[in-house]
């Protein structure tokens, strides 16, 4: 009888999702082209974040499928959708308009094939990096940091070795080194991210940034521990007459073991939510769990719950569950992370 009901209940949730994939592709085929102007046109935040979140959500529940819906091809429409992405990825760019340009370049590359992203990758992952160290709206940093997690999943060396030779602009009009300015934003801000998915994909590819043992890595240098803050609580302007806030700076997998330890207390956090205290699940606060089978490339729930727990060390973790993960996503997507980061493989970016 109980395997009756799981049948049962396995056989409700397909027909669930291809009523929601149906319902999807009616409304992908009706506004995509709509949705593309709207983005490429409007100055109203309110307008682009509403349009942006629709594009996130039919990419979402899609995949690699709506590439090809209402006989689209496949290339042309991976190409209409990057080159949205890379317009609010423009510098200047109103940062209320541009909320969601990381989210929506984060879809795509856990969406889509890799071979079909791979052409466009070098020119968005400079344009992601640019646009992290100008920016300050949170929703917007953090969407651009769950881009660089991302890629860290796919292939943390090659994400290092193509960051430290890059270049961007810096707001004081510099050019600095994209690592040293990226992991800079990413180790100051990423405690602002949230959800368990989330938390769980940072902190998984922190862990595996600290695993690569990169030599690159160890030369980063970065804000560390507040030092004009251990004689008491001082208001905002008398941190201002004192010259502003004062760091210590230390090397970043220094800076990444601390974190790490309260990325896994968010972790932790947010699963007893989602548990609730007598251990009953409230689906109204897994917002980190938008996706089903969210964990399922990351490890067990019961795993992940150890991890936030502290019973399983993160750099053991990473090695032993990553390493799976990144074998396995390579041999699905037919590219690895060189392919995907660096010029010259698959066509140039536009």
């Amino acid at each position: 009888q109980q395997v009756q009901q799981e049948e049962q209940q396995q056989q409700v949730q397909q027909q669930q999702h291809q009523l929601q994939l149906g319902v999807a592709q009616q409304v992908h085929v009706s506004v995509l082209q709509a949705l593309l102007r709207l983005i490429s046109s409007s100055d109203d935040p309110g307008v682009q974040q509403s349009a942006q979140q629709l594009l996130c959500q039919l990419i979402r529940t899609g995949r690699a499928d709506l590439l090809s819906w209402g006989g689209a091809d496949p290339q042309a429409s991976v190409q209409a959708l990057v080159l949205a992405a890379q317009h609010l990825l423009r510098p200047g760019t109103d940062e209320g308009c541009g909320a969601l340009a990381g989210d929506l370049v984060f879809e795509m590359l856990t969406s889509f094939p890799a071979h079909l992203m791979a052409p466009y990758l070098p020119e968005l992952l400079k344009q992601v990096v640019s646009r992290l160290v100008t920016v300050n709206s949170s929703p917007l940093v953090c969407g651009l940091l769950m881009v660089l997690a991302r890629l860290a999943h796919t292939d943390h060396n090659a994400l290092i070795t193509t960051l430290a030779s890059m270049t961007v602009t810096l707001p004081g009009g510099q050019t600095g080194c994209a690592l040293d300015a990226s992991l800079a934003v990413w180790l100051d801000r990423c405690e602002e991210l949230q959800g368990r998915y989330h938390l769980t994909l940072a902190v998984t590819a922190l862990g595996l940034l600290l695993e690569s043992s990169h030599p690159r890595l160890e030369q980063v240098v970065v804000k560390g521990r507040r030092l004009d803050v251990q004689q008491g609580v001082k208001t905002r302007s008398q941190v201002q007459a004192a010259g502003g806030e004062k760091y210590n700076m230390v090397p970043a997998p220094l800076k990444i073991l601390a974190l790490m330890g309260d990325l896994l207390a968010g972790v932790q956090e947010t699963g007893d939510c989602i548990r609730g205290t007598d251990g009953s699940t409230d689906d109204s606060e897994s917002e980190g769990e938008e996706e089903e089978g969210a964990f399922e490339e990351y490890g067990s729930e019961e795993e992940l719950e150890d991890l936030g727990e502290g019973e399983v060390d993160a750099a053991t973790y990473a090695e032993d569950k990553m390493g799976a993960f990144l074998k396995d996503n390579h041999q699905d997507e037919g590219a690895g992370g060189d392919v995907m980061l660096h010029e010259g493989e698959g066509g140039d970016a536009p």
